[in-house]
């Protein structure tokens, strides 16, 4: 099998975590099946309805425990604004050694990659099992691996590696995500008498400073192997009021909070909670309500005695280190298998117009798989 090929092919699927991922599945079924994967060993999940399809892909090379997964996402972001790109987004265009595209980094050269690699090893050479397990909605929120988590798909793995671009350098930690809206009430009133109203711009004012005294609380928890070493709290967005003649009945902040492992999400939300708890009431509502946009993304540790990363490190002559990002390894992690981060690329050319990845990452990766395989399922030491 070619990388790149494969990766032309992958880059022409729009694959956008907004539209149906199953044309880019079958596509990548058909190539497992080519690659000596057998028909009852791939598991092909779906949720949506008929044109909206959403598909998760797992793939088993091998039998018995204690498998190595490599796993990656096949949906993309948008390539919004079009007009910046230079080259057509889901046309793979090679300039020098640069190959434009969207998702070519983020993440299907490390898909292409990981097929090719599996391809490599017959079921007689593994003596421990090789799983391919590519999601759906990664980039809204984690979907697809939480839903193969609900639903106790990925019994058997023992070691992972999520594809995600670091440069091929291993990573074992990271944060976690918690991303909330809060509603701030108050009465309106005109502007000529403001003590008729409750302004609740004001009250948001209010609530910001106790999220900024909550934050130097966190700040407590420490971890120097991130950067920043603490967890962080962004209030990215406020809206409110509609006239200057009007004392404002609502107001609307959005915020986000990235705890360090160590840190439990749910008792981070438990706090927030009573933060908007002390507010009181309003006609009857709550003065100040939080709402948690999805389920969190915990935060994301491997041990650093952990097999897999002391491979991954072997392989790359590289030590395992974070990134500030958060990932599916933390759903993966979370499901007992313990996961490092290592793919082609870097994350700077993520989400952004002109999007590439070196071309000389390709083979690289191939062989870094390869030779992590080879050590995990085909070394008897290991069994």
């Amino acid at each position: 099998m070619d990388t790149l090929g494969i990766l032309k092919e992958l880059v022409a699927f729009d694959s956008q975590s907004g539209v149906s991922n199953k044309p880019i599945a079958d596509y990548i079924c058909s190539l497992l099946l080519a690659a000596g994967f057998q028909q009852n060993d791939i598991l092909v999940t779906s949720n949506g309805p008929p044109g909206r399809e959403k598909e998760n892909i797992i793939a088993r090379k091998g039998v018995g425990p204690n498998a190595l997964m490599l796993a990656g996402h096949t949906d993309t972001v948008s390539p919004e604004p079009k007009k910046e790109w230079k080259t057509d987004p889901l046309v793979l265009t090679q300039k020098n050694s640069q190959l434009y595209g969207l998702g070519s980094t983020d993440m299907k050269a490390f898909l292409a990659a990981a097929i090719v690699t599996a391809e490599m090893f017959s079921v007689e050479q593994l003596l421990q099992p090789l799983v391919l397990v590519f999601t759906c909605d990664e980039e809204i929120g984690l979907l697809g691996a939480k839903d193969l988590k609900h639903r106790k798909l990925l019994t058997g793995i023992r070691y992972g590696i999520v594809g995600e671009p670091t440069q091929l350098v291993p990573v074992r930690l990271h944060k976690g995500y918690i991303s909330a809206k809060v509603l701030i009430r108050g009465i309106s009133a005109h502007s000529s008498d403001p003590k008729k109203g409750i302004n609740a711009i004001e009250r948001a004012v209010d609530f910001i400073s106790d999220l900024r005294v909550y934050r130097q609380e966190l700040n407590e928890y420490v971890n120097r192997l991130l950067s920043p070493p603490y967890p962080t709290l962004s209030i990215g967005a406020i809206n409110g009021g509609l006239e200057t003649n009007r004392v404002p009945s609502e107001c609307r902040l959005k915020f986000d909070i990235r705890p360090i492992p160590g840190q439990r999400p749910d008792e981070i939300m438990a706090d927030l909670q009573r933060l908007a708890g002390q507010k009181g009431m309003i006609e009857n509502k709550p003065a100040v309500e939080i709402k948690f946009n999805s389920s969190p993304t915990p935060p994301m540790e491997t041990a650093a005695s952990s097999l897999i990363v002391r491979v991954a490190q072997q392989v790359t002559n590289k030590e395992a280190t974070s990134v500030p990002f958060s990932t599916e390894a933390s759903i993966f992690n979370a499901s007992g298998i313990e996961t490092v981060i290592l793919g082609p690329g870097s994350i700077d050319q993520a989400h952004k117009p002109n999007e590439y990845i070196e071309a000389r990452y390709l083979e690289q990766t191939v062989e870094t798989l390869r030779q992590i395989v080879t050590e995990i399922c085909c070394k008897p030491e290991w069994r």
